[in-house]
């Protein structure tokens, strides 16, 4: 649920207030918050939630290209959504196995089988059935998210890389992103934002469209916390089950707010994208 309403939340939150860095220096800011009081209750012993690995330097050198392509990741995705529909964000970030695979070969060793590249297949020939016959493409957003999709999978494979290294708590690794993250959020908000506007606009902002900026707010906070619990209190299989209804809801629910009409080119490729995740997975 936390998933679907963040993605839901997002496309609202970007489009009453356009300054994606600013939003995601208060999203980031906000789950700083909820790592500490989380890390000082549990308790430093605490295997998941409690701090295990001192941020040094060394930390700090090892994890500074990690938070680099957070930052990348998020504000990427929130630009992309001031253009392009949630269904659309869906089917293109269905890519990133593929991309993930790509990476995670020369990088970590990895070999994909014969099934996990057939399953890949799949999803990229889906994606450009939806993709190439949609017909509110636009090229700004779709840029964006190939940033995202590659900074995404690119942060994924260093990050398995770091922790095989430091070996850190969820709550470690959470706390070197939104930390680290914030002073570099401050200096690129000038850059892609403009602040002035900004608060010029925050009075023009209704008591309707703050629901979403706060929901985003609180998402943020709590987004990882849920799916790590999910997977500790589940089996593997019934956390796949739940990710793959979680992206039909958040399909569904796309369409049905932002009133999202589809060819059958489009739902036939929605459909063989999600047959190639469910595959893969």
């Amino acid at each position: 649920m936390a998933a679907v309403t963040m993605l839901m939340v997002n496309k609202f939150a970007v489009q009453a207030l356009p300054y994606p860095i600013i939003l995601v220096l208060a999203q980031n800011s906000v789950t700083l918050v909820v790592v500490l009081a989380t890390g000082l209750y549990c308790g430093r012993g605490h295997k998941n939630f409690g701090f295990r690995v001192s941020l040094t330097a060394e930390v700090v050198r090892i994890w500074f290209p990690a938070m680099c392509l957070f930052i990348t990741m998020l504000c990427s995705s929130l630009f992309a959504m001031k253009t392009i529909s949630v269904p659309s964000v869906l089917v293109f970030r269905a890519l990133t196995p593929l991309v993930t695979s790509s990476i995670a070969v020369p990088v970590l060793g990895h070999r994909p089988t014969r099934s996990e590249w057939g399953s890949l297949l799949l999803i990229v020939i889906g994606a450009f059935c939806y993709l190439g016959t949609d017909p509110q493409v636009s090229p700004q957003g779709y840029v964006w998210m190939t940033v995202n999709l590659f900074a995404a999978s690119t942060y994924v494979v260093y990050v398995k890389r770091s922790i095989n290294y430091l070996r850190p708590t969820t709550n470690d690794l959470m706390l070197f992103n939104n930390l680290l993250s914030i002073p570099l959020l401050v200096i690129l908000v000038p850059v892609f934002d403009n602040p002035a506007a900004c608060l010029r606009q925050l009075p023009l902002v209704t008591s309707l469209q703050w629901i979403p900026i706060m929901l985003s707010l609180f998402c943020a906070g709590f987004i990882a916390f849920t799916g790590f619990l999910l997977q500790a209190a589940v089996h593997p299989t019934t956390t796949v089950i739940i990710n793959h209804l979680t992206k039909v809801f958040s399909f569904v629910m796309g369409a049905i707010l932002f009133k999202k009409s589809f060819g059958a080119s489009m739902v036939v490729g929605a459909l063989i994208t999600l047959a190639g995740t469910i595959w893969y997975s």
